[in-house]
């Protein structure tokens, strides 16, 4: 096999879409973030991982809303995730959660085995004052998110990347990234949904299966989505205290709640309607 790592589909796509107007939206003016835990204890931080599973039936639920509003599972998670993270930031009505995406589906005609980190990410941004209905929050993240796909938005996040690194060696550009690239205080990411038909390990099938981002340091938090053998997982990677993953599942259950209110809004339309 040839692992193919030239670039010139990316070049091609930025000469053909203008740089924006608008600032950096890669760095929020109001970022969201999660409150520090007082020290309960002297415990030491350490690497944990955790997640929990949504059952079967709730992922077909939730399935079954998203079509009934014309919406993605994508926008549901970016607006629960954002409204559940929001209850810790009073007075912030901005949601901005950055959602990686995989530059290959940018590709015509991919074929090619390609062994790279080819990720970059949609910024979206949206005003939702804290009470209001989640199925309006869903709506605008569906706008918002269809908007940016439209102008294929994520070029901008490496837009000025590609043009230095055919002018700058690697010393020059690792100090470029580093002097630029900050990690959001909060993460999201979505794998989509896992073929539980292809993802074997010597022809032993998988019977459950966890994905999860990179290990932030508490109060850091990334949640990671992902659907396999029909159940919608949000999983994360935590170094922190016990009481800090703990706080992570208090995160992640406040974030299933949304997604059930979701669902019962939607219920409650169509019986409406």
């Amino acid at each position: 096999m040839k692992n193919v790592v030239e670039l010139s589909w990316l070049k091609e796509l930025l000469a053909s879409h203008p740089a924006p107007q608008t600032g950096n939206v890669d760095h929020p003016a109001q970022p969201l973030q999660l409150p520090k835990l007082a020290a309960a204890s002297t415990e030491q931080q350490r690497p944990q991982v955790s997640g929990l599973r949504l059952s079967q039936q709730l992922t077909r639920d939730l399935l079954a809303a998203t079509h009934e509003q014309g919406v993605t599972v994508n926008d549901v998670l970016l607006a629960t995730f954002g409204k559940t993270i929001q209850a810790y930031n009073q007075g912030n009505p901005i949601l901005a959660i950055a959602c990686p995406t995989d530059m290959r589906q940018a590709i015509k005609h991919n074929h090619d085995l390609r062994i790279a980190n080819h990720t970059a990410r949609y910024n979206p941004v949206v005003t939702s004052a804290s009470g209001e209905p989640i199925g309006t929050a869903v709506q605008k993240m569906h706008t918002e998110m269809t908007q940016l796909k439209q102008r294929d938005q994520f070029l901008d996040s490496v837009r000025s990347l590609m043009a230095q690194y055919q002018t700058l060696g690697i010393h020059e550009l690792q100090q470029i990234v580093e002097a630029n690239y900050h990690v959001r205080e909060i993460g999201y990411t979505n794998f989509g949904v896992i073929d539980d038909q292809r993802l074997v390990f010597d022809q032993l099938p998988v019977t459950q299966c966890l994905l999860t981002g990179s290990f932030r340091t508490a109060p850091m938090f990334q949640v990671a989505c992902s659907t396999f053998k029909g159940e919608l997982s949000l999983g994360f990677n935590m170094i922190g205290t016990d009481d800090e993953v703990q706080f992570g599942r208090v995160v992640t259950t406040a974030m299933v709640a949304q997604i059930i209110a979701f669902v019962a809004q939607s219920t409650t339309d169509a019986v409406v309607l």
